[in-house]
């Protein structure tokens, strides 16, 4: 059985504070006919901006797995400009 997607799938822009673009992936169409399910997967710009707000709603969204696939030293670079804003 196919599920249909979602209202707004590709426009799927979500609001966490300190974040500027994170987006809900469900929706989007599979190679076998599906979708993807809605509120199983987020991308997101970068999570080093969060404080403790932001942290919170994303576990009341239900996020309990971060993948980082940046670049190592994009990575290192992100964390000395958090180490140096706080």
């Amino acid at each position: 059985m196919l599920m249909e997607p979602r209202s707004g799938a590709l426009n799927s822009a979500l609001n966490f504070p300190d974040l500027l673009n994170v987006r809900d992936l469900g929706g989007y169409p599979t190679t076998d006919g599906a979708y993807t399910r809605s509120r199983s997967l987020l991308r997101a710009d970068d999570l080093v901006q969060l404080r403790a707000a932001g942290l919170r709603a994303l576990a009341d969204y239900g996020v309990r797995t971060v993948l980082d696939l940046r670049w190592p030293q994009d990575c290192e670079t992100a964390w000395t400009k958090r180490r140096t804003r706080e």
